[in-house]
């Protein structure tokens, strides 16, 4: 069977919907499959058409309007600014005004990049199914387009995030667009042979929205391989509790605030004993979240950022904590991918939860070493800290054996989750 993907980002991109599909199209190609993949080069680069592990990538145009200005940002990750660090005048024109008017999201100029190229590539390779992945949603606007060129074949749909339901985390304007925004989470579902979540209430959520249309539930997914490595238990480091977060923050989606407070409750109560607590965060942090580190810091409990890894290092700058911390969502609507990465790690979790029904929950249920506390009543936070407590003497410096987290993680293995999608 020949395969186009049509998804903004892919290898050698980096991202969660870049990473996965890249397992994904592997076991595709794995299983005697052609895939085609349609998508945005990297920021600042520009690259020609390539095969990589069997797999033929047509990079095309430009993922956001700052990449096709110049205004991407720089290898070390940070803004490109003046010397004085000022925003330059385009950078400042960007964000405040076309950063209220584009749509579906900052990577809408693709689609005219894209759209002439995957009608092609449709024809030459003689494709026998697309698939189009989100986020970005425009990867689907794409997707209905060539739907109505090609009305006869199977178009799947992935959708990473919801676009209409989360104001805190919708991609564009959405006082502006929510409307449209529906409209066209209404038309991928109606015209999609099939369209692929990652949580239930997302799924039961379009279900109600367009009654009848297909909706599959899918895992997410992790390079167990990558990450199997036996880590022996970890060096004793007395009374210093040693804690570590990778993976992205969001204000008002993944906020790790109510966990901050939670920390500095715990530090001050009579629970923590002899212990210190070194909590460091790794990942791509709003600054603001950043700057609010100082004023829960104490004594005995010292929170830093420690900025951005590349994603093969992570592995191994895990080996040398105690604890991995993950911050839930606060909505019900997303999944953070990041879990199952943790669970590969085999270092003991720590699980704030926001809130009832948390996406997360049933993910780490059978996790042997694993702690979720319920931070949404303030009122059990000393019950919390006394379990916190237990759970620390109990876990501190001890990894989950390889064939259990083999037995955890057998459902998000690529070959798994790349079932469900071809059926």
């Amino acid at each position: 069977m020949n395969i186009l993907l049509a998804s903004v980002s892919f290898y050698p991109a980096e991202g969660p919907r870049a990473f996965r599909w890249k397992l994904l199209a592997e076991v595709f190609t794995a299983n005697g499959h052609q895939v085609f993949v349609i998508c945005a080069p990297p920021s600042g680069q520009k690259l020609e058409a390539f095969e990589w592990k069997g797999i033929t990538i047509y990079p095309v145009g430009n993922s956001s309007l700052p990449d096709l200005l110049g205004l991407h940002k720089t290898p070390t990750g940070s803004s490109t600014q003046r010397s004085d660090g000022k925003k330059s005048r385009l950078q400042s024109l960007h964000d405040l005004f076309w950063k209220n008017i584009w749509w579906p999201d900052s990577s809408c100029l693709w689609y005219f990049a894209a759209k002439r190229l995957a009608r092609q590539l449709v024809i030459r390779h003689q494709i026998d199914r697309i698939y189009t992945i989100a986020l970005p949603f425009t990867s689907h606007l794409l997707g209905l387009y060539l739907h109505k060129c090609f009305p006869h074949l199977p178009w799947y749909a992935d959708i990473g995030d919801p676009l209409s339901i989360i104001e805190a985390s919708t991609p564009n304007n959405f006082r502006l667009y929510n409307t449209w925004n529906q409209g066209l989470e209404k038309k991928i579902l109606s015209n999609a042979t099939r369209s692929f979540v990652t949580t239930i209430a997302l799924r039961d959520y379009y279900l109600q929205m367009v009654p009848g249309v297909s909706v599959s539930l899918v895992p997410p997914i992790t390079n167990f391989k990558a990450t199997t490595k036996n880590k022996p238990k970890l060096k004793n480091t007395g009374n210093i509790v040693r804690m570590a977060y990778f993976g992205k923050l969001i204000p008002k989606v993944r906020d790790p605030e109510l966990a901050f407070n939670f920390l500095h409750f715990f530090v001050q109560s009579e629970n923590t004993r002899d212990y210190f607590f070194e909590l460091d965060l790794y990942g791509n942090i709003p600054t603001e979240m950043i700057n609010k580190i100082k004023r829960y810091t104490t004594v005995k409990l010292h929170i830093a950022y420690k900025g951005r890894l590349p994603k093969a290092t992570v592995a191994e700058r895990a080996a040398n904590y105690d604890v991995l911390v993950n911050f839930g969502n606060a909505n019900i609507f997303q999944l953070p991918s990041k879990i199952v990465e943790y669970i590969a790690l085999g270092l003991p979790i720590l699980n704030f939860i926001q809130l009832p029904k948390d996406t997360s929950q049933s993910l780490l249920s059978t996790h042997p070493s694993c702690l979720q506390l319920e931070l949404f009543n303030v009122n059990q936070w000393s019950v919390s800290a006394q379990k916190l407590t237990n759970f620390i003497e109990k876990n501190k410096g001890e990894r989950v054996t390889e064939s259990i987290r083999h037995q955890l993680l057998e459902a998000f293995l690529p070959q798994t989750v790349a079932k469900e999608y071809l059926k």
